[in-house]
């Protein structure tokens, strides 16, 4: 895992310390090969994630990285444009860039989204 986190630019995660403040995420083998994604806010933890160790990874990178683009879509932003058309091409180049088959699964991610909420332009 950290290999992959140094790629997407967070050499220093998972932080340790964050597992000792509120509001922190972290990951915990659940049972033999299994994993969990866990996020405590108010000090209510909630299961974000469980699975193989690939899934639970992708689900963390997947997050990761999103924040990554949206931040850069928003110093780019381009004016009409649905926000999304950038950060979901930025996220899925970056998830090619840490595992090529997280981009096809990106891919499908943003295409159920897209189907429930297609992109909206202003005109």
């Amino acid at each position: 895992m950290k290999l992959i986190a140094e790629r997407a630019g967070y050499a220093d995660y998972p932080r340790p310390e964050d597992r000792q403040r509120d509001d922190r995420v972290w990951l915990a083998e659940a049972s033999f090969g299994r994993f969990d994604k866990l996020y405590m806010e108010r000090g209510q933890v909630s299961l974000l994630a469980r699975g193989d160790y690939d899934t639970v990874l992708y689900e963390v990178f997947k997050s990761l990285v999103q924040d990554k683009a949206t931040h850069i879509e928003a110093r780019n932003r381009i004016a009409g444009q649905d926000s999304r058309r950038q950060w979901f091409a930025l996220q899925a180049e970056m998830m090619e860039s840490l595992k090529p088959e997280w981009a096809q699964r990106i891919a499908a991610d943003q295409a159920t989204v897209l189907a429930l909420n297609p992109f909206q332009d202003e005109r």
